[in-house]
């Protein structure tokens, strides 16, 4: 199955969800059938992947093709109609935030609680979001989240100026997730809730984010439930917010 590319003003998404393997194509341009790598025809503003490999859910050899189109219509290409047809829904949840999320000036939240997304799905999101200025709360509740993502996550911590609230329950987040969650809290100015509940965070997490507290001034509900932080992370937490109060 082929999925066709037009050129033109962004109008039509069309995102569904089948179990097919294919990239994106351009009809009228030639490449390699055996070529894995996305390719552009810089003249023409065509693009072109070619995959042999399941797409989506099992991602890994057309992400580079997800990351070339994104940063494609990003240099001014846009599109009329997009179709990803026969693709599963990681895929087609990736490709939907990179063309809406940049430019919808409407767009206020980002619920992906439940899709299959992982850490490099999670890269492409921050970078999508890199200049952010209306997405107010962001759902990434129950995925697998690893210390590389929580890295990504910790970035748009720091240099994010619009989110609210960021909800990472049940993401299986430790404590060397969290030391990256904390650094990032620490330069954060607007975040106010942030739900980290039903996770692998302990005592070393927990005091991770009481020293991140120390320095922030925004964050108004910490939601840390059904965590194993025990009576020593409780002290820190404790410890932390009673200096808080009594500045």
């Amino acid at each position: 199955m082929k999925i066709i590319v037009l050129l033109g003003i962004i109008d039509v998404i069309q995102l569904q969800h089948d179990a097919t393997n294919i990239g994106i194509v351009k009809m009228d341009v030639t490449c390699p059938s055996d070529n894995k790598n996305p390719c552009v025809n810089r003249k023409s503003g065509q693009f072109v992947c070619y995959s042999s490999n399941m797409v989506g859910d099992e991602h890994e050899d057309c992400f580079g093709a997800i990351d070339e189109l994104y940063r494609w219509f990003l240099s001014s290409r846009k599109f009329e109609s997009l179709s990803l047809r026969g693709n599963k829904s990681s895929l087609c949840t990736l490709v939907e935030i990179f063309l809406t999320a940049p430019r919808d000036q409407v767009l206020t939240e980002l619920n992906l609680a439940e899709k299959c997304i992982g850490d490099e799905e999670v890269q492409f999101i921050v970078d999508a979001l890199r200049n952010n200025t209306t997405i107010i709360n962001i759902n990434l509740a129950k995925k697998n989240i690893g210390v590389d993502g929580t890295k990504y996550m910790s970035d748009l911590l720091q240099n994010d100026k619009t989110l609210l609230t960021l909800n990472l329950q049940s993401t299986k987040i430790g404590d060397e997730s969290t030391k990256y969650l904390a650094n990032g809290l620490r330069k954060n100015t607007t975040l106010q809730t942030l739900d980290l509940r039903e996770n692998n965070i302990g005592p070393l997490g927990a005091q991770y984010l009481a020293d991140a507290l120390r320095e922030n001034t925004a964050l108004v509900k910490l939601i840390l439930r059904d965590n194993t932080i025990s009576d020593a992370g409780l002290e820190h937490l404790a410890i932390a917010l009673h200096r808080i109060h009594s500045q």
